[in-house]
Parts: C-alpha cells; sequence; structure tokens
C-alpha cells in the first residue's frame, strides 16, 4: 500500500512525539538498564517509546499489524510469518549511544510489504532532524523548520575515492577486507541508522555491515536511501529483501546507485 500524504504528516507527528518523550528520558542522570536474553540493553525509554508508537500505529491503521523490537519474539514471529504487509518499529536505535549520551540515537518506523520496504521514517531528536519518505516516492529532510527533498551523491564514479560512514562497533575481518579493497578517502563512525540518512542526502557514499543485525535496525533507512537513488544490495550482490521466516538481516552493502551496481557486485564477489 501508498501511504497518502496525510497519513505521513499524522506519522510524523507520532515520532516527533515519540522523540519528545526520548528527550525527557535522555535528561535523566541515571538511565536504568536492563538486558535481554541475547544480553543488548534496554531502558525503560525503549519500552515506553514501543508502546506510545505501537498504541498510535494500530488507531491509525488497525487493520496492519506491528512488529516493534520490544515486543514478545514469538509474537513477532507470528506476525512475521502470517503477514505480507506490517509496520516494523525500533523505538529507539543506538540504545547504546542512549545510555552512554553520545546522541546518534533514533526513532524508526517503517512499513513492508511483500518483502520490501515500502515507506520509512527516522527521527534523531537531539539534533531535530527528521527523515522520510514521501506520497510521490521522493526522500526528505526536514531540519530548522525546512524540509528538502534529498538525494545520494552523484557526483563519483566506481574508480574515484570513497567518503563512507561505519558502525561504532568492531568490524570484524570481512568487512575490513571489504573496506580495504576500496579506494576509501575517508571514513568516519556514526551510531544508529542515522548512517542511512548521511548517504541518503550524499554526505557518504557508502555503509556496509557484516555483523549482526536485525530487520528494524534497517528498514526505515533502507526506504529513505531507496527514494534518494541508493540501493542495498546483500552479501551476494543482490537486492536486499526481508525474510518471512527470519527478523535478522544478512550482511549488506547501502551505497549511492552512482558508484555502479556492477562494481559493488564484483567487490563483493571477492569476499566469497
Amino acid at each position: 500500500m501508498l501511504l497518502k500524504q496525510n497519513q505521513i504528516e499524522k506519522l510524523i507527528i507520532l515520532v516527533k512525539e515519540a522523540g519528545e518523550q526520548a528527550r525527557k528520558y535522555y535528561d535523566f542522570s541515571d538511565i536504568r538498564v536492563q538486558y535481554k536474553s541475547d544480553k543488548s540493553p534496554v531502558t525503560i525509554a525503549d519500552r515506553e517509546l514501543s508502546d506510545l508508537i505501537t498504541a498510535q500505529l494500530k488507531q491509525m491503521f488497525p487493520h496492519i499489524p506491528i512488529i516493534s523490537e520490544e515486543a514478545d519474539l514469538e509474537h513477532n514471529m507470528d506476525i512475521l510469518k502470517e503477514n505480507d504487509t506490517y509496520w516494523l518499529i525500533d523505538p529507539i536505535d543506538g540504545t547504546k549511544s542512549f545510555i552512554r549520551k553520545k546522541g546518534d540515537f533514533t526513532i524508526n518506523i517503517a512499513l513492508i510489504k511483500n518483502k520490501t520496504s515500502e515507506f520509512g521514517i527516522i527521527y534523531q531528536p537531539l539534533k531535530q532532524a527528521l527523515y522520510y519518505t514521501g506520497a510521490d516516492k521522493k526522500a526528505y529532510k526536514e531540519y530548522n523548520g525546512i524540509t528538502t527533498q534529498i538525494k545520494v551523491n552523484r557526483n563519483i564514479k566506481n574508480d574515484k575515492a570513497l567518503n563512507i560512514v561505519i558502525p561504532t562497533r568492531n568490524l570484524g575481518e570481512d568487512a575490513l577486507n571489504f573496506i580495504a579493497s576500496l579506494n576509501v578517502t575517508s571514513s568516519d563512525q556514526v551510531s544508529s541508522s542515522f548512517k542511512f540518512c548521511l548517504v541518503a542526502e550524499g554526505i557518504y557514499d557508502m555503509y556496509s555491515n557484516f555483523s549482526r543485525i536485525n530487520t528494524w535496525d534497517i528498514a526505515a533507512g533502507h526506504a529513505i536511501l531507496t527514494c534518494a537513488g541508493g540501493l542495498i544490495f546483500d552479501r551476494k550482490g543482490n537486492i536486499l529483501t526481508y525474510n518471512k521466516n527470519s527478523l535478522r538481516c544478512p550482511n549488506f552493502v547501502a551505497f549511492s546507485s552512482h558508484i555502479g551496481e556492477a562494481y559493488i557486485r564484483r567487490k563483493l564477489a571477492e569476499l566469497l
């Protein structure tokens, strides 16, 4: 389903409301941290934002089921296997950054249909920077009250130097080998899905991830980057899609399409 502009505007209001709630918790001197079964951290802010976003999505779109990072795994898997269309939300992406008060955390909402990310919205509360896909399938950024269309960097060819953004975690041998095979001029570390936004608006040319990651971490950014003229390939050089049987995301490379699809496929093949 394609969302109408008035529906998107309601989602913008929702994500900003969630952002204000996140800022209140972020300002606490002591954020209480618990740990999930997979040893990843979670805070009361993660859970309250999940409840807020879930409740409002149910009101606005009562017939579309919702998968949230903070929901029960069995519940999420049932929705995944039984539905072709569903919301995929990450109430706080970059929880570790949130806890350490690094500021790069984001709020992500995506709409998945037939294994494809159809719509995405990402909000960075501290910067009050909003990225989203419009009803016209273009990508937009709202900042300081001004909304502009964003596009990936077009002034690049695969034989020129690349400016890349990388995760803050340890990259691993495959990621390091892949980056080493490229002509990289500069690289910067950024937490959360904000990396997709930076590639989508042409500040960076590429973001690759060869470590463990979940679909709610990337789905909103995937939609935004695609509408901005970018692509996301899996490890085999195929367009990344969303598996009906798993919430795990395959290794991927997100990049400006002006780098060249053949070039990225060749570089990925060198890792096999």
